[in-house]
C-alpha cells in the first residue's frame, strides 16, 4: 500500500489478496487520514490490483532450532530434465531412492544406500466393514486396486509422479448385513501424486480419494521387506513398541482385543537390522496384516465408512455401545485427501532420527510472503534452541498471567541433561508441572540447563520482559 499527493489529488494504490502479507499497512492507513483530516485534498483516487501468485519449490536446510528464517526467492530457470524419455529407468529417482511402476500396477521401491526393496507399495486396499461408531467388524473380503501413470514432473527440487486408480467394490452390505453385495458396482477414484525431493531420505505420498462406496474400510499397504513382531509408534510424550499379538479374550469383556494399534506421527517396524517407517498428517490407526504365503505388510488405515453410531449385531463386540442411531454422514462420502510419507533405514529408530524426521513431515514449515521493507531482527530470529533426543511439545503462554512456556519430553530412553535456549526469553525461568504450578527454579540466566529421566515431561515457565 502506498499513496502519493498530486496538488490536491491523492492517489491511493493497495493490493489484495490470500498470497500478500502487508506489513506497513496501519503507518499508511494513518497517513492518509491525515491528509483528509487536514484538508490537504479535494479528490482521491484509488487504484487496487490483484497480488499476482506463484508457487515456490525449495529444499530448506536443516536448522537446529525453533524460529523464524527471511529466505529470498532465487529464480533457478528451467529444469535440467522437464521432459524425461520414456524408455527411461527408473521413473523417479533421487540420491536415496528409485521408484517404478511394474507390470500390474505395483509401485516398487528400492533404497540405494540401505539395499532395502519394498514391492507393491501404496496398495489401496477396501474391505467391508459391517461395524459401528464405536468399534469395526471387518469382512474377509479385501480387494486390491492396481496404479495407472498419468503424468510425471522432473525439477530442479524435486520428481513427482501422478498415477490414477479405479477400485471397483460393492457399493454396501446385503439387507441382512451378514456380506457386502455380491456386485461391485460402484467405482472408489484415487489419484496419487508420489515425490521425490533432493536431499530427503523419504518418499512423499499425497493420495486423493472419491469415496462412493459405503460400509468398507479404505487402507494403503507397505509391504514389509522382513519379519516382524513388534510396531514402534509415536504415541502422546512416548514412543511405544507394541506387540503385534493382540492378548487372548479374557471370556468376559465385551469387546474383543483389536489387531489395530493407534499412532501419532508415525509407525516403525525394524527386522534384520533394518527398518521401514510411514510417517502420516492425521491418520492415527494402523495394523500388519499377513498375506497368504505369511508375507507382512504395514496398512494404514484412511477411512472408517458406517451407517451407525452404535449396532447390537457385531462379531467384534457383544451388545451395544450406545444408542443404535443411523448416521449417514459416518459414510464419508465424497472427495479426501491424505497425506503420508515413506522412509527405510538400517539400525533402530533413534540412530535415524526416525522421530524428528516424522515431525518435520507431519509439521512443515509455515511461509508467508511480504513486500519488500527495512526490519529489525535481522534474516535470522531464533525462539528456541533445545538438547537433540529431547521433544518440544508446546510453545504457549500461561493462561494466567500470559508468561511463556515450554514443555519438552525425553525421548533419548536414557537419563539426560537437557539444555533449553531462548534468547528473547525475560528474565528468571523454573520449572512447572502440567498445572504450571511451580516446581523449581532454574538458574537467573541461560541456556536453563536440567535432568530429565527417560520419557519425563517438564514445563520451563519464563518470567515476562
Amino acid at each position: 500500500m502506498e499513496w502519493e499527493l498530486d496538488g490536491r489529488n491523492l492517489k491511493v494504490t493497495t493490493t489484495v489478496g490470500p498470497d500478500l502479507t502487508v506489513v506497513d499497512e496501519e503507518s499508511v492507513r494513518h497517513e492518509v487520514r491525515q491528509i483528509a483530516a487536514n484538508d490537504l485534498a479535494d479528490t482521491a483516487e484509488i487504484m487496487v490490483r490483484k497480488s499476482a501468485r506463484a508457487e515456490i519449490v525449495a529444499v530448506l536446510p536443516p536448522t537446529d532450532c525453533v524460529g523464524a528464517q527471511v529466505l529470498i526467492p532465487h529464480d533457478s530457470g528451467e529444469g535440467d530434465d522437464p521432459n524425461q524419455p520414456a524408455d527411461q529407468v527408473p521413473d523417479l529417482q533421487n540420491e536415496f531412492y528409485e521408484i517404478t511402476l511394474k507390470k500390474g500396477g505395483k509401485l516398487f521401491i528400492r533404497d540405494w544406500h540401505h539395499d532395502v526393496e519394498i514391492v507393491n507399495a501404496a496398495a489401496l486396499v477396501s474391505e467391508g466393514d459391517r461395524g459401528d461408531e464405536y468399534n469395526a467388524d471387518i469382512l474377509p473380503d479385501g480387494l486390491v486396486g492396481g496404479w495407472t501413470v498419468v503424468s510425471a514432473d522432473y525439477g530442479k527440487t524435486h520428481q513427482a509422479l501422478v498415477l490414477a486408480a479405479a477400485l471397483e467394490v460393492p457399493g454396501g452390505l446385503n439387507k441382512k448385513r451378514t456380506a457386502r453385495r455380491e456386485k461391485r458396482d460402484t467405482v472408489v477414484g484415487a489419484i496419487m501424486e508420489v515425490t521425490l525431493y533432493k536431499g530427503l531420505p523419504r518418499i512423499d505420498f499425497k493420495l486423493t480419494i472419491e469415496n462412493n462406496a459405503r460400509d468398507h474400510r479404505l487402507r494403503v499397504l507397505f509391504p514389509l521387506p522382513f519379519a516382524t513382531e513388534t510396531a514402534i509408534t509415536e504415541n502422546q510424550f512416548q514412543v511405544a513398541e507394541r506387540s503385534l499379538t493382540p492378548p487372548p479374550w479374557n471370556g468376559t469383556s465385551p469387546e474383543q482385543p483389536p489387531t489395530t494399534f493407534p499412532q501419532k506421527t508415525f509407525a516403525a517396524f525394524e527386522g534384520e537390522d533394518v527398518g521401514v517407517a510411514v510417517f502420516n498428517k492425521g491418520l492415527q490407526e494402523g495394523e500388519v496384516v499377513r498375506d497368504k504365503k505369511g508375507r507382512q505388510a504395514y496398512a494404514l488405515t484412511l477411512l472408517r465408512c458406517v451407517g451407525w453410531l452404535s449396532r447390537p449385531d457385531l462379531v467384534s463386540r457383544r451388545g451395544g455401545a450406545g444408542p443404535t442411531i443411523s448416521t449417514g454422514d459416518s459414510q464419508m462420502q465424497g472427495e479426501h485427501t491424505f497425506e503420508f510419507s515413506l522412509t527405510t533405514y538400517r539400525g533402530d529408530w533413534r540412530s535415524a532420527n526416525i522421530q524428528a524426521m516424522a515431525h518435520s513431515f507431519a509439521y512443515p514449515p509455515l511461509a508467508w510472503a511480504t513486500n519488500e521493507h527495512d526490519g529489525s531482527l535481522g534474516l535470522d530470529v531464533p525462539l528456541a534452541t533445545i538438547t537433540p533426543g529431547v521433544v518440544p511439545t508446546a510453545m504457549t503462554r500461561s493462561d494466567v498471567d500470559g508468561a511463556p512456556v515450554i514443555r519438552v519430553y525425553n525421548a533419548t530412553g536414557e537419563p539426560a541433561e537437557t539444555s533449553v535456549s531462548v534468547p528473547w526469553a525475560g528474565p528468571g525461568a523454573g520449572l512447572c508441572d502440567l498445572m504450571e504450578e511451580h516446581v523449581e527454579t532454574l538458574t537467573p540466566a541461560g541456556p536453563w540447563r536440567f535432568p530429565l529421566r527417560p520419557w519425563e515431561i517438564a514445563s520451563v515457565r519464563f518470567g515476562r520482559s
